[in-house]
């Protein structure tokens, strides 16, 4: 992987007497022509570059392309997980109370036959 001049460390002035070193990007260009590349790193360093949306650019021009751009209108919910719930808990409660039922049950009106 080739790494930026700016994260691969400042570069070794140029061996060639007819080269400058560019103070910003530390490229060697041509002393004539380092005030205007200059001007131009300037602006490039100082502008946020767009993400680069490869679906879109692939899909331009075709009919998928009025799909794509409602897909993208919609914004995204953030959705939040429901607190889980503790299923064992749940579960012994819910056993608990059938027990308990089933006892209240026999309790206030007998096991009838027949019925």
């Amino acid at each position: 992987m080739i790494l930026p001049p700016s994260a691969a460390g400042p570069r070794p002035p140029p061996a060639d007497p007819n080269l400058a070193q560019c103070p910003i990007c530390s490229r060697a260009f041509a002393k004539d022509r380092l005030d205007k590349h200059q001007a131009i790193c300037e602006k490039s360093t100082k502008k946020k570059r767009k993400v680069f949306d490869p679906v879109k650019m692939r899909v331009q021009g075709t009919e998928s392309e009025s799909y794509l751009r409602k897909i993208k209108s919609k914004k995204p919910e953030k959705q939040v997980a429901p607190p889980k719930k503790d299923w064992r808990k749940q579960h012994e409660e819910f056993i608990r109370n059938i027990r308990a039922a089933k006892k209240a049950q026999a309790h206030l009106g007998g096991r009838r036959k027949g019925g």
